[in-house]
């Protein structure tokens, strides 16, 4: 508590003589604090004691309703912890330290003086409750804090800056080439300083030249010797010339803040009074436009406590300026209907949205040239009649107010042809009885129209556009009758039935409802857009291929069995979204085609049209995600009309004969061929494909991967994970690639020198045969670059937890989303920070959140990780107020799971019975509670689901400014461990869009280990769409029943190690293709190895069944072996097994419990368990709802297919066949 001694406001309190009785009491009860924290001198400013821990304990040891708030200074740079109780009223403050109002300023955005009897100590404590601390008691110790004044802030007296702040005060100094006049003047070279609103200029021999810049014109301007900044008025002009752009953009940005006519910006300035540079404005350069937006600017109260507050400077100063044509008073807190801008008949659009006003005044019908009004996000129940006498008002926003009725007073003005009441309380039956409306647009998003709806053209007759958007559980909609509408919005009213006039119907979204079928009479010749996502579709109409117009049909998400013939045979047709839907096939008529986006994935479709690529020469996306692909189409002959540029057709059964297609293919960008059966990627062609910039071939057959890959120019990322690679290619060569995934191969070396390239920044080779035999996985010399290794293998294992992860920027630039892995082994924390599109505010996120769950590692509670999230929110400072992200922490004790989480991130914990529990999950804004809370917190959501247009999320940490609307409060789950839990998956937001908690569960339980398992996750989420960030982390539990305490299997944590990589070096063609024959020698060599390895296994097969027949039990045992082998995902292994033991495995193929078990773990690697992500040929009728349709064609099991060995390079459809080829002899 420690000030410094020359602050006037600390003066030692007066004499008791000298006060009034009124104010005795008030004073002697301020003396038992006083005594105790100062000490006094005779007639000296007092000093104030730092506050130590022992007296801050003793102070609330005191009295249960003792605490501190901390005062700061006006300018903010000091502050004092002041001890009071939760009685202390504001006035009482203000007597004892001589000032005359308390200040409260919250998210470093609105200021509000505070009432006499308002008590400071209560409005902080519930200020904290509010971000989520749990008990009054944590209120109390915290509220000395000073990190805390980015949060809120108490100040002794009216903040600095909150009256002026109509300049910046930084000071600007250079040497420029200045000229005054016009063409005819020398450019002289002077020294010119910009302050406060200001430009000096300074002469040699005569005194220096003041300019104030809000009466000048700043513009750039240009002439022979380059741009200049010019400033012009009546009488003269003045331009300065620098010697660097850098300059010049630094002082342009100055001037035209400075700059207040005829655009005057005074926006997110604290301002709590208008500043007096407004009316130091010359007549003769009017004001014609004023932003006050996001202030806290304050009307004159009856009885204003002068000499402290301002003459002038008050909302009823408005007045003053009649020359304002735009006004913008927009988040000023105002509460009531500021009465001087009704007498400001000069304005023409005035916006007032965000200020909770109850009420508008009648005397608005005083504002005659009035067009636009904006009176959005207040606490209206009405509108006077009289402002029908605005009659020229064009524009009236009334949305997110507390209308239960349209107004009477919008029918008499017929210029107003929308009517925007968004976010309030109009039910259907209000609806229904408008009559005779003059308008054209009418926005009901958010409303209350809870029971069936029926619109005419007796009502609504000029209607064009309707939007109904997330309005209640409507269930029947009848528009037949209204012919003029062109757009229509209905999505999320869980809708059954749904009648619509089609005769100008332009745009039809009716998504997330219960539809089978829309009746539309007539056929609506003008529809461009028809969507109907997210319902119970088995067909789709068929006068849909026939609409001259329309251009996008998104039918996914539906039960679709098959489609319109003549679909593609519409060539104003260029977008068809029907993925996730039960289709088996495409149209094979396929003629004057023009569709751009074609998006197929999550069906049953075994082929694809073989004129599809010849005849749609527009295409340029195609995604086949997940289906029963064995091949593709065709191209065409001519390379010229092969557009296509992102080709997705992940999880088919796809094998080398697809390659081909790829390359004729030349002007592929984005090539995604994951979970297949290629077992080679080798075409002669490949070269060709100059514009490709990402290849994933990951959890494939393969076993090399061609030399070509370096020779692309445009390859910047190469994913080929879980393959059966050996040797790596010589990539160092490609001057683009800047991510390599070779993970989960079988590696058993690695050169380096053939994968470091100048622009490589990733090189993935975990989970390889060498990471396991080498204790330090890569040995890489020399000095001239330094790597980052980070070791996510064998050195990161738990005794009883395996981890994996991946993350990924997506097609944006920077990755703005962290990672929290465990350290060391006395803190088992994993976590995520997902800050949507800075990663600035990640970063620092990050670094802060870090330090107080370590600060914090000693609680064993899940308390400790709710309050390292609240910490973090409150240390944000200044970063925060504007910025902010998702959070989700947890972490392992013994036999325990704690986990808290602010934000989107989500997490599911699988169990080993297939059960699965979302342990994290957000409230989506839409939902009843959720938006009663976000409305009574005064704030909107936008058609983007944003709240404000800014956060995503109701919950995180930053977004200060947004308070109360966005609030950290963490939730907790603390759950206990009893053996049953197979692995917790914690991810940013995208995975849980994209991804059911089903297929994510399915997806961890057939991978090898938990880093493949992330792989996959990303690699099917990229498969589904998504283009952004994504950070997945997997964390795998031990078979164990029981779970002790968790510990590192290494001794050391070396996570981290800084490495350096020989300068790389570009072969030559000839070296490159010397090097390639050897490595196919190699290959040759390995190949006759394995051979020869095989038929020695077939040798020993003999003598295995003999020493079968001396010990019945290991049979059991290698059954069980292949049993682990095929739930662990090694699939190759397990044919290696039965190949070596033929005769046992056909022995038991007869034993039912077997054939069983058997067909079981082949049927749930990748779909579900039970069969239901799979159909076969004779399953008809639609997918259950809220399923998936897989991509993999069931095998059937039988005894026959039991006995016979698998080949060891026989193809399937399993995904999992894909693993690593490592197993003991």
């Amino acid at each position: 508590m420690k000030r410094a001694t020359s602050d006037p406001r600390l003066e030692a309190p007066p004499d008791e003589g000298a006060l009034g009785n009124d104010d005795l009491q008030i004073h002697r009860e301020y003396l038992k604090t006083w005594t105790k924290f100062a000490t006094l001198g005779n007639k000296k400013r007092p000093k104030i004691e730092r506050l130590t821990a022992r007296k801050k304990s003793e102070w609330l040891r005191d009295a249960e309703t003792n605490g501190f708030v901390r005062l700061y200074t006006p300018a903010g740079d000091r502050s004092l912890a002041y001890p009071l109780s939760v009685e202390t009223t504001a006035a009482e403050i203000c007597t004892v330290f001589g000032f005359q109002n308390l200040y409260l300023q919250i998210g470093n955005l609105h200021i509000s003086c505070l009432q006499d009897d308002a008590r400071p100590l209560y409005i902080q404590n519930e200020l904290l409750l509010s971000l989520g601390y749990l008990s009054l008691a944590e209120c109390l110790e915290l509220g000395d804090a000073a990190h805390l004044r980015f949060v809120f802030a108490f100040f002794m007296g009216r903040p600095e800056g909150a009256g002026e702040g109509a300049a910046p005060s930084d000071l600007l100094v250079a040497n420029c080439f200045v000229r005054k006049g016009r063409l005819l003047q020398r450019w002289v070279r002077r020294r010119c300083i910009l302050f406060n609103g200001t430009v000096r200029i300074e002469a040699e021999r005569e005194a220096d030249e003041m300019l104030l810049l809000s009466n000048f014109r700043v513009e750039v301007a240009e002439c022979s010797r380059g741009k200049y900044l010019r400033l012009t008025d009546g009488a003269q002009q003045l331009c300065i010339g620098f010697d660097n752009a850098a300059d010049l953009s630094q002082w342009t940005s100055r001037a035209l803040q400075c700059q207040m006519v005829p655009h005057c910006d005074l926006s997110d300035r604290h301002l709590l009074f208008l500043p007096d540079q407004l009316f130091s404005v010359g007549s003769q350069r009017l004001i014609t436009s004023l932003n006050l937006r996001r202030n806290s600017l304050m009307s004159k109260p009856p009885a204003a406590k002068a000499p402290l507050n301002p003459i002038i400077g008050w909302l009823d100063d408005l007045t003053r300026f009649q020359s304002v044509r735009v006004l913008n008073l927009a988040d000023n807190a105002l509460r009531v209907f500021p009465a001087a801008v009704t007498e400001m008949p000069s304005v023409q659009e005035l916006v007032l949205c965000g200020n909770r006003i109850p009420l508008v005044p009648p005397s608005i019908r005083l504002m005659t040239n009035l067009t636009v009004l904006n009176l959005s996000n207040n606490w209206l129940t009405t509108v006077p009649g009289s402002l029908a006498e605005c009659t020229l008002l064009a524009s009236l926003d009334l949305s997110f107010n507390r209308l239960e009725e349209v107004p009477e007073a919008l029918f008499h003005m017929p210029r107003l042809k929308n009517w925007d009441f968004a976010g309030n309380s109009i039910s259907s039956a209000a609806l229904q009885a408008v009559s005779n409306a003059p308008v054209q647009r009418l926005d009901l998003r958010l409303n209350r129209l809870a029971d069936p709806l029926r619109l005419t053209s007796f009502s609504l007759g000029a209607l064009t556009c309707l939007d109904l958007r997330h309005s209640g559980r409507v269930g029947e909609i009848d528009l037949s009758n209204l012919a003029s509408l062109q757009v229509l919005h209905v999505e999320h009213l869980d809708l059954d039935t749904l009648q619509v006039n089609g005769t100008n119907l332009r745009a039809l979204y009716a998504d997330h409802n219960r539809l089978d079928q829309i009746v539309v009479m007539p056929v609506p010749m003008h529809l461009n857009v028809y969507s109907v996502a997210y319902n119970r579709f088995e067909t789709l109409p068929e006068w849909l291929t026939d609409l001259p117009h329309i251009v996008t049909i998104s039918a996914h998400h539906n039960r679709l069995k098959y489609l319109p013939h003549r679909i593609l045979m519409n060539a104003r047709l260029k977008n068809l979204f029907v993925n996730d839907n039960a289709l088996r096939k495409l149209p094979d008529s396929i003629e004057n085609c023009g569709l751009e986006v074609l998006n197929l994935q999550n069906n049953a479709v075994e082929y694809l049209p073989s004129e599809l690529l010849k005849s749609a020469h527009r295409l340029r996306h195609l995604n086949a995600t997940n289906n029963r692909l064995s091949s593709l189409p065709p191209a065409n002959s001519l390379a010229d009309l092969n557009k296509l540029y992102s080709l997705r057709v992940a999880a088919n059964a796809l094998s080398e004969s697809a390659v081909s297609v790829v390359a004729a293919c030349r002007r592929l960008r984005v090539l995604d061929l994951a979970h297949n059966q290629l077992r080679f990627f080798n075409d002669s062609a490949l070269a060709r494909l100059t514009f490709l910039e990402e290849v994933n071939l990951s959890c494939n057959l393969l076993t090399s991967l061609p030399a070509d890959l370096a020779q692309l120019p445009a390859l910047q990322i190469l994913r080929a994970h879980s393959n059966r690679i050996e040797t790596i290619p010589s990539l160092a060569a490609s001057s683009s690639l800047k991510l390599i995934d070779l993970s989960n191969n079988c590696l058993e070396r690695v050169n380096v020198d053939y994968c470091i390239s100048p622009s490589l920044q990733c090189l993935d080779v975990t989970c390889n045969p060498f990471c396991e035999e080498q204790e330090r996985p890569l040995a890489l010399l020399g000095d001239s670059r330094a790597l980052s290794v980070v070791d996510v293998s064998r050195r990161n294992l738990l005794s009883d937890v395996e981890y994996g992860y991946s993350e990924t920027s997506g097609h944006r630039s920077k990755l703005c989303i962290r990672q929290i892995r465990p350290k060391d082994r006395g803190n088992v924390v994993f976590g995520i920070i997902d800050a949507g599109s800075s990663f600035e505010i990640a970063e620092v996120v990050h670094s802060k959140l870090c330090y107080f769950l370590e600060l914090l590692a000693a609680e064993r509670s899940v308390d400790a990780l709710h309050k390292a999230i609240l910490r973090t929110h409150e240390h944000l400072g200044a970063q925060g107020e504007r910025l902010g992200a998702s959070v989700l922490v947890f972490r392992l004790l013994e036999r325990r799971l704690l986990l808290a989480h602010s934000g989107h991130v989500g997490a599911l914990l699988v169990r080993r019975d297939r059960k699965t529990v979302r342990l994290a999950r957000e409230k989506l804004l839409h939902e009843e509670a959720e938006y009663e809370r976000l409305r009574r917190a005064n704030a909107i959501l936008t058609q983007d689901g944003r709240i404000n247009g800014v956060s995503t999320s109701g919950s995180a940490v930053g977004f200060s400014f947004l308070y109360p609307a966005v609030l950290p409060s963490p939730s907790r789950v603390a759950l206990e461990l009893d053996g049953s839990e197979e692995c917790v998956v914690i991810a940013s937001q995208a995975l849980w869009l994209f991804l059911d908690d089903e297929t994510v569960a399915e997806t961890v339980r057939s991978s090898v280990n938990a880093h493949q398992a992330a792989k996959r996750l990303q690699d099917l989420a990229q498969a589904y769409e998504h283009l952004g960030n994504l950070s997945v982390l997997v964390v795998k539990f031990s078979s164990q029943s029981r779970m002790p305490d968790f510990a590192y299997n290494s001794p050391g944590n070396r996570d981290q190690e800084e490495l350096y990589a020989l300068p790389t070096v570009i072969q030559s063609p000839q070296s490159s293709n010397e090097d390639h024959a050897l490595r196919n020698i190699e290959e040759r060599l390995d190949q006759i190895s394995l051979a020869i390895n095989k038929i020695e296994d077939e040798a020993n097969a003999s003598r295995f069944r003999n020493s079968l027949v001396l010990n019945a039990s290991s049979f059991a045992s290698t059954v069980s072996q292949a049993e682990s082998l095929v739930r662990g995902g090694h699939l190759l292994q397990q044919q290696r097994l039965r190949a070596r033991h033929a005769a046992e495995f056909g022995a038991a193929a007869r034993s039912s419990d077997f054939a069983a078990s058997h067909s079981r773990l082949r049927g749930g690697l990748l779909g579900r368990a039970d069969g239901r992500n799979q159909r076969g040929s004779d399953e008809p009728g639609p997918f259950p709802e809220g399923e998936v349709s897989s991509g993999v064609q069931a095998r059937p099991s039988t005894a026959a297919g039991a006995d016979a060995p698998l080949p060891e390079e026989s193809p399937t459809d399993l995904l999992d066949e894909v693993m690593l080829r490592r197993m003991n002899p």
